[in-house]
């Protein structure tokens, strides 16, 4: 098994639906509305033009608070339900040097009814945003069932 670098992270799901399910929730902006945000962060706003060199953005707000984060980027490989590959960036300062990170998900079916799911996401400038990105995918893969009922 290879040693990942401290700027990679890798996080693997069991997600109780089937993959065609699990792929809409993360490549249609409806879907990304009802979860992709950490936390109790709301999605204020998503849209997504699902095609190489096509773009998405996601508007995250944090509760109680009239400020934004939008993670935004480019889609760099598409085969439905089997692989997405995206650039992520922030349009603020929230977080520094985090610019064109690459975001791999990869969807397996295990028995037609639950998919697992492997996010692998790397080019963090430093440990700290990777480990802060940890954190954040882990929140928001928790909400993931929101969309899936």
């Amino acid at each position: 098994m290879p040693v990942l670098s401290p700027t990679v992270l890798e996080i693997e799901r069991e997600i109780v639906a089937p993959v065609e399910r699990v792929f809409a929730a993360l490549s249609q902006a409806e879907l990304l509305q009802k979860w992709h945000a950490p936390f109790d962060y709301t999605v204020h706003h998503a849209e997504v033009d699902l095609r190489v060199g096509g773009t998405y953005r996601i508007t995250m707000k944090p509760p109680g608070k009239e400020i934004y984060h939008t993670a935004y980027g480019t889609y760099q490989e598409i085969t439905p339900n089997v692989k997405l590959v995206y650039t992520w960036q922030w349009d603020d300062d929230s977080h520094p040097g985090v610019e064109n990170t690459l975001v791999t998900l990869g969807f397996e079916s295990i028995d037609g009814t639950t998919t697992k799911l492997k996010l692998r996401h790397e080019r963090f400038p430093n440990e700290a945003e990777c480990e802060d990105h940890q954190k954040g995918w882990n929140a928001c893969l928790d909400n993931l069932p929101k969309a899936l009922d």
